[in-house]
């Protein structure tokens, strides 16, 4: 993985302690004046290159261990849950991560007249499937008695993310290292302050006897069965009833007082977006009555990251100048494809050229606006519907691809057209939010690391933001780490 950073100032790095550098190859230092040492008390050393520290390895201490799933059938709706795929839940999606984190030789594709290669040939990529790693737990346990190809498993923490005073529901899956040995006590233990958790043999309570020390505690038991592997479908159900502030809290599995599972339950600070619904009509001068798609699928899907919509509508009609004149502007050949929009063209406007999107903004804002001149959806999402269809050129041909939508990369804007359905209506707002496509090519992944962040097999995951569509799969989750780029853009604000 790359990192590039361009400064157009000053870097200043101060520390109270040290500072160290270690590379498996060259460091390499240039400057364009001078490069200058200075070691006040011991002077300036160079010597024999010392080993990087050894990251400490933390060994799983029960003899049974509990993943937290989501609930039978779960489509997104009420929380967002993330976890490190395993291949333990039969859904799609649910496969191995390290054998679908990784990218392509050429951008892929399904069809040959789609915008990509359908040969295109996929690699798994172990350093990207390492840093994934770190978005779960940054230091993994090492289970010893549950082994592949002679290795420890690493165990990762699910992650919950919901509202305060929503109880939902979780499934629970128990691997016990001996069934002729079976744990004498399995319970969930959890701040009471924080949380209400019941499961299927009764709601948690106070037990002095399981970690006598700390009184903070609750416990729910959950059954012990004499299995090695079993699931527990829709075992607990849990409600956050204090707001949790800054930093995670952890909810977790004791089994004989030992920790044998974890569950990270975000902070519950909600975000708010404004979204407005622009119903575009270039066609006639009457507003035709439409319903705005997608509106539900959005709430539920920026749900997860506890980010809540204000959705608003608007017309916006440019069928005509402000002469009265019949308005051309998407009769331009260079934004025409036959009797359909191109989308991929331009528009000339007041002698510019520009994206039809640019120009859609520069008109929203001239049409709506304060007593300050100030556009009223300018800090929006704006979402632009259009009753028409839209293609787009493939690049380096001369073949159009039919689309439903277009959101170009964290620009705040998308664009969606007749023939889009709801959820990716959110796919494209996704886009202008700053979440990018999960699969691409090594080049797109080296140049772009942080738009791409982590790539995946194509059309092999659930998320919002794949292509599972295409091979006749639903899509309805997001990413603990798509969650913190949603939160992060500008448009999305504290909830006051």
């Amino acid at each position: 993985m790359s990192y590039i950073s361009n400064i157009g100032g000053k870097l200043t790095i101060t520390a109270k302690g040290s500072i160290k550098i270690y590379a498996k190859e060259n460091i390499e230092i240039t400057s364009a004046k001078s490069v200058c040492f200075t070691g006040v008390e011991n002077g300036v050393s160079f010597g024999k290159p010392e080993e990087p520290p050894k990251k400490e390895e933390i060994i799983f201490p029960a003899d049974c261990v509990v993943h937290f799933r989501p609930m039978k059938n779960w489509k997104g709706k009420n929380y967002g849950f993330d976890w490190m795929r395993i291949d333990d839940t039969g859904v799609f999606g649910d496969d191995n991560y390290k054998e679908l984190v990784g990218n392509y030789d050429k951008y892929p594709s399904s069809e040959a007249n789609e915008e990509g290669d359908p040969t295109a040939i996929f690699t798994e990529r172990i350093n990207i499937y390492n840093e994934l790693k770190k978005e779960y737990s940054p230091n993994p346990a090492l289970i010893p008695w549950l082994t592949e190809d002679k290795k420890p498993l690493e165990y990762f923490p699910s992650w919950l993310c919901v509202e305060k005073d929503k109880e939902i529901t979780l499934s629970l899956r128990v691997l016990i290292k001996d069934k002729k040995d079976l744990p004498k006590s399995l319970v969930i233990a959890y701040e009471q302050d924080y949380f209400e958790i019941t499961s299927t043999l009764g709601k948690g309570t106070g037990d002095k006897t399981i970690l006598p020390e700390d009184s903070r505690l609750n416990y729910a038991k959950i059954p012990i069965k004499k299995d090695r592997d079993y699931f527990l479908t829709d075992e607990i159900k849990i409600k956050c009833i204090k707001d949790i502030l800054a930093t995670h809290k952890t909810i977790k599995v004791l089994q004989d007082g030992k920790e044998a599972g974890y569950l990270q339950v975000l902070p519950t600070q909600k975000k708010i977006l404004n979204v407005v619904c622009v119903k575009v009509n270039y066609l006639t001068s009457i507003n035709k009555p439409r319903k705005v798609k997608g509106k539900t699928q959005l709430e539920e899907y920026l749900n997860h990251a506890l980010i809540k919509t204000n959705i608003v509508e608007v017309d916006l009609n440019i069928s005509k100048n402000a002469d009265g004149t019949q308005n051309e502007i998407l009769n331009q050949e260079t934004i025409r494809h036959d009797s359909n929009i191109n989308i991929s063209g331009t528009v000339l406007s007041e002698g510019k050229k520009m994206k039809l999107s640019d120009y859609l903004n520069i008109v929203l804002t001239k049409k709506f606006q304060d007593s300050t001149g100030k556009g009223i959806y300018d800090n929006f999402l704006k979402i632009y519907y259009f009753d028409e269809i839209a293609y787009i050129k493939i690049p380096r041909t001369e073949q159009f691809l039919k689309i439903g939508g277009m959101g170009s990369l964290n620009s705040g804007h998308a664009i969606v057209f007749k023939e889009i359905n709801d959820v990716d209506i959110a796919h494209e707002a996704m886009h202008a939010l700053g979440l990018n496509h999960p699969f691409g090519t090594a080049d797109q992944y080296n140049n772009n690391p942080y738009d791409f962040k982590y790539m995946f097999k194509y059309k092999s995951t659930e998320n919002i933001m794949d292509y599972a569509h295409l091979a006749n799969h639903e899509k309805y989750s997001t990413w603990k780490w798509q969650w913190e780029i949603l939160r992060a853009h500008d448009y999305v604000i504290n909830e006051i």
